[in-house]
């Protein structure tokens, strides 16, 4: 690592290898990176009298590379394994609130690159590969404000199953996360989804449900949704 500290400006350009996520913990909201090896390279400068100066005119770009860890915010081992055994709308809403509503994921790879400027650092490029599957994503983080945009699509290895978009957006430390439907509504439709009962075990048949009633049933229950 190479560094420069002025009385008004600061420059850093490191090379990390196999640094210990158990240490680290690096968060972006409800998101956390609690364990694996992160190997990167970053180069920023900054420069200002004061630290909030220094935060508002960072520049600079890096790439991060972390293998065989565990994030926790999401549980993609469980929205897999309900996925496929799903044959009902009590089952998606299951799969809905265990796998997004905290739980951990262990992961093979996650990587991306990021830019900053003037503060606020971009990334589009990020991608995950975990039990039960994988993501992608796109985030930035607006430092000198202290928040998030963020966009996250979550593939199962469930054969055909739907991506399930997570957004966060808000303040960094606790951004409103809204599910998007998109996907989903178009899974729903196609597969002509039962209601939360299934069969009747009458010998009638299961009685169907129209997409717009389950996804208003689904989200009031879990939270926002996107339309």
């Amino acid at each position: 690592a190479a560094g420069r500290l002025a009385a008004n400006a600061a420059t850093l350009s490191a090379t990390v290898k196999g640094a210990d996520l158990a240490l680290l913990k690096p968060a972006a909201g409800p998101l956390k990176l609690e364990k694996g090896r992160l190997d990167g390279e970053i180069r920023m400068a900054a420069a200002g009298t004061s630290p909030a100066a220094l935060v508002a005119s960072l520049s600079g770009n890096g790439r991060v590379a972390a293998t065989e860890g565990q994030v926790s915010g999401f549980d993609l081992a469980a929205m897999d394994a309900r996925m496929r055994s799903l044959d009902n709308l009590g089952g998606l809403l299951g799969l809905v609130q265990t796998g997004l509503s905290g739980r951990t994921s262990r992961f093979s790879s996650l990587s991306g690159t990021f830019t900053a400027d003037k503060g606020v650092v971009t990334s589009r490029d990020l991608a995950l590969v975990a039990d039960g599957g994988g993501a992608t994503g796109t985030a930035t983080i607006d430092l000198p404000r202290e928040t998030i945009q963020s966009r996250i699509a979550f593939r199962l290895a469930a054969p055909d199953a739907p991506a399930l978009g997570l957004r966060l957006e808000g303040p960094l430390a606790a951004p409103v996360k809204a599910v998007d439907v998109n996907d989903l509504q178009r899974w729903l439709l196609d597969k002509g989804l039962k209601s939360q009962g299934g069969a009747t075990g009458t010998g009638d048949a299961p009685r169907k449900i129209k997409a717009g009633d389950a996804l208003r049933g689904l989200f009031s229950a879990f939270g926002k949704k996107k339309e």
